[in-house]
């Protein structure tokens, strides 16, 4: 699927189906201008009226992030259109202009005009009529989707491949003998132990910048909880071995991580005094807390097998020091039910992900106003006041500096344990080609993809 602009690392935006797009800040509007003669995958126009239907649906249904800074959307001309807003932040055109606009005669068409939000819900689940090189032309829900090449594709020559077939195979053995046999030529989302096994066996490695961060999660969103207390927080930290942890489960593929800002990232600093195995230090911030015999806890981990692995590393290690830890295996709803929803006391095992900038990560998962809250992690009027100070920045480098700033709060506050890094990385038969994950986690050029005669 084709956005109006798309992820690309630097910048952070690229024009896809727009030509431009543009965030004149005095005039506190951002203007789109999109590219001429395209067509949604049904053969129906590409223009400003269907865009903003797009966008209207999104409103209508209170999910348009940071719908508090909206004015209104306009339509200047057939291929261009605005939105204003009251207020200017540097997160608003990262947001608003990464957008996937679909055919609204194809939806008409599909739900018959019926008004009925589960119908139109329905519907949008199963039919993808958006715009890109591949058009889906079969669903088949947990089994497999196809897409073909889109013969209308205004990005001539590409895309290179005529189809993508993706099948769901939800256990890494059959997986893997599918690919060790040739019947597959890419695999997603494969586990350390296959990557490590395959890689050794000649087949490529896909991969980019950005990587999955996992962290212990303390609850300090509850004014009672105990982890409130700063000391107990990098007790965390001094009590785990991260360097062993991410050998462990990572089998040489994971990065250990002491600051929640990976080397290389806005935020990150070289200078930074981490916080490094030492149980003998965790011990001691415990009995200064309070809690000279230990203090009991869960932590909520969920039932995958890399969770879990890792879960139970990180109870040994804790345990180890007098933070008692019981595991509170969940399956994904009741897991991400509680970590995005109502928060236990205790602890969480969860992910986080990564942007194209830095600035654009911490405000999407850590800010005072997330796009996924996570709701283990209490914010502070002083973090709010941060926030609202780097969103106001416009230039890249003060928006770095600001970030630094972010990222030390959360460092200094230890309101998150960092523990590992998993880098991106898929399994490619050695004659395909793919740039995947070089522009970040949600933007994948398949219409680059080719291979080689096999």
């Amino acid at each position: 699927m084709d956005a109006t602009a798309d992820r690309t690392k630097g910048s952070g935006l690229e024009p896809v189906l727009t030509s431009s797009v543009d965030d004149d800040v005095a005039n506190k509007k951002i203007v789109f201008r999109l590219r001429p003669g395209l067509v949604f995958h049904d053969g129906s126009t590409i223009n400003a009226d269907a865009v903003i239907w797009n966008y209207q649906r999104m409103i209508d249904a209170g999910r348009l992030q940071f719908f508090n800074y909206f004015d209104k959307i306009e339509k200047i001309d057939d291929l261009t259109f605005q939105i204003r807003y009251k207020t200017y932040t540097n997160q608003l055109i990262q947001s608003w202009a990464w957008f996937f606009p679909r055919s609204k005669e194809a939806f008409d068409k599909g739900t018959g005009g019926s008004k009925d939000p589960i119908v139109q819900r329905d519907w949008d689940e199963t039919h993808l009529v958006g715009a890109g090189p591949f058009k889906l032309v079969e669903y088949v829900r947990d089994n497999h989707m196809t897409w073909t090449k889109f013969d209308k594709y205004w990005n001539k020559p590409l895309p290179y491949l005529d189809a993508v077939e993706i099948r769901y195979v939800p256990d890494p053995v059959t997986a893997q003998a599918l690919m060790e046999a040739g019947q597959a030529d890419y695999w997603l989302n494969s586990p350390a132990a296959s990557q490590a096994a395959l890689f050794k066996k000649g087949f490529k490695k896909i991969s980019g910048w950005v990587g999955l961060i996992d962290s212990v999660w303390p609850n300090t969103s509850d004014p009672a909880s105990p982890w409130k207390d700063v000391r107990l927080r990098q007790a965390i930290d001094y009590a785990l071995d991260k360097a062993a942890i991410a050998k462990a489960v990572g089998l040489g593929l994971y990065v250990p991580l002491f600051q929640l800002a990976p080397p290389g990232e806005w935020g990150y600093d070289p200078k930074y005094p981490e916080r490094k195995y030492d149980p003998a230090k965790a011990k001691q911030l415990l009995t200064d807390a309070g809690y000279p015999n230990g203090i009991k806890t869960s932590m909520i981990v969920a039932n995958d097998p890399f969770s879990q692995d890792a879960g139970t590393a990180i109870k040994q290690y804790l345990d180890a020091v007098g933070i008692q830890t019981t595991l509170d295996i969940a399956d994904p709803a009741r897991f991400y039910g509680t970590v995005w929803g109502t928060a236990k006391p205790g602890l969480s095992f969860m992910w986080s992900g990564m942007d194209t900038t830095h600035l654009m990560t911490y405000m999407r998962w850590f800010s005072t106003d997330p796009f996924t809250n996570l709701v283990y992690l209490g914010r502070t009027d002083e973090q709010r006041k941060l926030d609202e100070a780097a969103k106001a920045i416009p230039d890249a480098e003060g928006q770095k500096t600001a970030t630094m700033g972010l990222f030390k709060y959360l460092n200094d506050g230890a309101y998150l344990s960092p523990v590992l890094q998993r880098p991106s990385a898929s399994i490619a038969q050695p004659y395909v080609h793919s740039q995947q994950f070089q522009q970040g986690f949600v933007r994948w050029q398949q219409e680059l993809v080719f291979m080689d005669k096999h």
